[in-house]
Parts: structure tokens; sequence; C-alpha cells
């Protein structure tokens, strides 16, 4: 046997194991859980220490004291390991976490609302297809908002005209965020069909070779 028909072999073992969840959690699936967390672990490690040695310590010892900060953290973290130590590693702990947290809020800030808000602005009115998209996605935007703002049906009068084009407004609004929620969940599971099809064309590509 070559070392490709090995890997494969232990690639189809691998994945029967891990679906032989679906039938009940067993020794199988523990073990390949395991393995999967101990591989992940290890080769993170192994990355850490080799970009260590090859980026973090030449830089130290050519003049960037800067970087012993982060070093000094990262070791903090090992308090973990250790009940006597371990209001030490709260301290990079609660630095990850803010600097973390203030890095994602800022780009979620961008990409969900201010990009948002330029490229819905940014209409084009021309019989083309950008444009009919860009008038779409102002309709679009402008009544799925209105069915948030005016969410209170209890104190609207749709008795008036005022009335009656505000509750046909949230109406759509209403329909594009069901259609929208709709979108998000196929393309999700999509996602995940595409990934279970890639796997059960291995283990019909590998079956295949053995008959």
């Amino acid at each position: 046997m070559d070392a490709v028909f090995i890997g494969e072999l232990v690639t189809v073992l691998f994945i029967i194991m891990a679906y032989s969840y679906l039938i009940k959690s067993n020794v199988l699936f523990q073990f390949v859980q395991s393995t999967y967390v101990g591989l992940g672990v290890g080769h993170s490690i192994v990355m850490t220490i080799k970009y260590f040695r090859e980026s973090t310590m030449p830089s130290i010892t050519a003049g960037n004291l800067l970087l012993l900060l982060p070093l000094v953290a990262g070791l903090l973290l090992f308090g973990r390991l250790k009940r006597d130590y371990l209001y030490l590693y709260r301290y990079p702990l609660a630095i990850l976490i803010g600097v973390g947290l203030g890095l994602q809020l800022r780009g979620m800030f961008k990409a969900n609302l201010i990009d948002q808000i330029t490229s819905t602005m940014n209409i084009t009115v021309e019989p083309t297809l950008n444009g009919i998209n860009s008038i779409l996605i102002l309709i679009f935007v402008i009544t799925s908002m209105s069915y948030f703002f005016f969410t209170a049906r209890g104190s609207l009068n749709t008795s008036t005209t005022r009335g009656k084009l505000l509750d046909g407004v949230m109406k759509v609004g209403q329909y594009v965020l069901m259609g929208a929620f709709g979108a998000g969940f196929a393309a999700s599971f999509i996602g995940r069909l595409a990934v279970f099809m890639d796997v059960l064309n291995t283990l019909i590509t590998f079956f295949s070779k053995l008959i």
C-alpha cells in the first residue's frame, strides 16, 4: 500500500466514525473528536513556536523591545494551568477580549451600517440592471425599516389614507424581511450541503477504487 492509499483510507475511516454519531454517541466518534481537537491544538502550538523563533526572537534581538509586552502577556496566559496564579491569567485575557471586541465592533459598524447606507443611497436612475437593482434596494430598505419603526399597530389608524398607505408599506417590509431570512437560511443550508456532498464524493471515489 502506498502513502496516498493509506491517507485516503484513514480519511474514509474518520468520516465513517464521525458520522456514526448520527446513530448515537459512541467511542468511535469520541476518538475522532479527541483526535481532531488534539491535531488542531498541536498544529497551533507548532506554528506558534515556529513564528516565535523565525519572527519574534529576531525582532527582539534586533532591538524591538516593544515585542516583549505581548510576549509577557502570552506567558501570563499559562497562569490558567495553576490555581495559585489564576489571577495573572485574567489580565491578558481581558486585553484580548477588549481588543477583539473593539476591532469587531469597528468592523461591524463600518460594514453593516456605513457601507450599507452608502451603497443604499448610491442610486442609479437608468434603464439598466444596476439601475433597477439600486432602486429595488432603496425600496426594500425603506419598507423593512418601516416595519420596525411602526410596529405599534394598535395606535395606527388604518381607516385613513395615511394609515392604509403606511400599513401597506409595512406589509411589503414584512415580505422583504421574510425573503431575506429565507435566502440566508437557504444559503447556509446549501453551504452545508456542499460540504456533505464533498464528503460523500470522497467516500464514493474511495470505494469505487476497491471494486
